[in-house]
């Protein structure tokens, strides 16, 4: 029984659309780190707070 030339169109095109979407799906994914290398990220610059570490000696009160 022959195929009938629609249906191959059609099985055809499916394949294609499939083969496409997986192509896209590969090239919209995030980057992996590579193995081999590594990335230095860079510090934070220092908080800048209003509650900064105290000296203690400059904490603490005479005894008057």
């Amino acid at each position: 029984m022959p195929i009938d030339e629609s249906v191959a169109y059609y099985w055809t095109s499916l394949g294609l659309s499939a083969a496409g979407f997986l192509l896209f799906l590969w090239l919209v994914r995030a980057p992996r780190p590579r193995a081999g290398g590594h990335e230095e990220k860079p510090e934070p610059p220092p908080a800048k707070s209003a509650a900064a570490p105290l000296d203690p000696q400059k904490a603490s009160r005479a005894d008057t």
